[in-house]
Parts: structure tokens; sequence; C-alpha cells
């Protein structure tokens, strides 16, 4: 049985490093994904899923994958701590207390997605 899936996409990234430390960046992706085999795989789906009108012919259930995402951002930071050596605060420790406070940083990353699923009756 041949199955087969497209997927198309544009990408679009975007960053920015600050001059006192820390940057931020930001991904795009507007994607496709066509598919004739989520239909076979509906058991594994916790909602179930469509099934299959016609194994013998599965070519004919190529449609839009049940799993596809079609815009999805990406938003990471990195935002590195004002204290330790060269840094505005605690500049003046050396030694092991110098190395210990110099050279920390908070980084976060967040994932927003939109998913358009259109479940329309067969005719």
């Amino acid at each position: 049985m041949n199955r087969s899936s497209i997927y198309h996409s544009a990408q679009v990234k975007v960053e920015k490093r600050f001059s006192k430390g820390g940057s931020i960046l930001g991904s795009y992706t507007w994607a496709k994904l066509i598919s004739d085999t989520d239909t076979l795989t509906n058991w594994l789906e916790a909602s179930g899923g469509p099934n299959a009108q016609n194994f013998n012919h599965i070519n004919l259930e190529r449609s839009l994958a049940y799993y596809d995402v079609a815009h999805r951002l990406v938003v990471s930071y990195v935002v590195d701590l004002p204290f330790g050596k060269g840094q505005q605060l605690l500049s003046g420790l050396t030694g092991l207390p110098g190395k210990i406070v110099s050279g920390w940083s908070i980084t976060g990353s967040s994932t927003f997605r939109l998913v358009i699923r259109c479940r329309c009756p067969p005719l």
C-alpha cells in the first residue's frame, strides 16, 4: 500500500542582539501538510480521527492532514543578569565569589500555534 504526504512551508527568522547582553529570536512558519496517511492511524489518536472511506484506494483520502499546523510562531529570549565581573552590580568581587555570581542569565521560549481544522461531512 503506497502512502504519501506533501509538506510546504515558508519560514522567517528575526534575531536581535542587545549591546548590554542578551538577545531575542523570533521564528515564524506558515505551512501546509497534505496527506493520505492520517486515516490509517486514527485508532492511535486520542480524538479518534476520521476513518478511511475505501482502504483499497487510499490515494482518494488525500486531504489536509489532521495534524496540520498552519501557523507557528516561536519567540525565544536570553537576558544577561547585571551582576558579576564587568557588570553594574557586584563587579568588584574576585576569586571564587566573583566566579559564582558572574555569567548568569534568564532564558525562555514561547510557542504559539494556530490550527485550523475543517471536517466537513461528505456530500
